[in-house]
Order: structure tokens, then sequence, then C-alpha cells
């Protein structure tokens, strides 16, 4: 079967990375708690290249969907999604929108607390139930 990775300058590591980013994506609209466990699990064993995603941009930098995208921890057509709902204000460029990086870490911190919140009630929910049954 020939290889019809459409981006063929790619290394084997790069396919890995972006293949893992964009099953978190979809996983992210499924159970975004699961993924924030399973980033801390993998940071834990020392993979912390998900950490950096933004880093490489400055506040005032504007990237495309596919960009905003790889921030947010969605796809690119999820950003979209945010777009026409409010969430996030795209301009213009061309065919495509463009997001200030701004603007994209805003709605990260935003979407992150609530991760945390889920999260939260899950870890204490968990700890609920078990002191249940110690009483019982």
């Amino acid at each position: 079967m020939k290889n019809a990775w459409p981006h063929p300058g790619d290394s084997n590591t790069a396919i890995a990375r972006k293949v893992a980013l964009a099953l978190r994506a979809e996983l992210m609209h499924y159970d975004p708690v699961k993924v924030k466990e399973l980033d801390l699990h993998f940071r834990s064993l020392g993979q912390h290249w998900l950490d950096n995603l933004s880093a490489a941009f400055d506040d005032d930098d504007f990237v495309d969907s596919e960009g905003a995208g790889n921030i947010l921890g969605v796809s690119a057509s999820q950003v979209s999604h945010y777009r026409s709902a409010g969430k996030i204000t795209g301009v213009k460029h061309g065919r495509r929108f463009l997001y200030q990086v701004r603007e994209v870490r805003r709605l990260a911190a935003a979407r992150q607390a609530v991760t945390d919140a889920r999260l939260a009630l899950r870890t204490s929910g968990d700890n609920v139930s078990a002191d249940r049954t110690s009483v019982e």
C-alpha cells in the first residue's frame, strides 16, 4: 500500500504526534475529564510535549484554525464551531479565519476551568462512594 500521508516531509515522530493530537481532540468532545486525567498521567511519565503547544506563540500572534485547535486540544472544525457559537473571535483572512493567540488562550483557560471542576467533582464523588462503602 502506498503511503497516503498528506505531509511527505514529516518524520515518524511528527506523524505520531499529529495522530495523537487528532485522537486527543476527538476524545475531548466525548470526555474532557478523561483527557485531563490522561494528560496528567503522561506528564507524570515525563511526556511534557503537550505542555508546549501554545508556548511558541506570543499573545499578539495570530494562528489558523489548526493552530488554535492544537492550543485548545480540539480539531480545526471544532474551532470553527466555537467561532460560530461566539466563544472565540476569528478574523477573516482570504478563505480562512485567523485567531489571536490571546483569545485562544482565554478560551483554553475557560475550558480548563470547567474540566478541572468536573475532575474535582468526579474525584470527590469517588471519595464519597468509597466513604459510604466503608461506613455501611
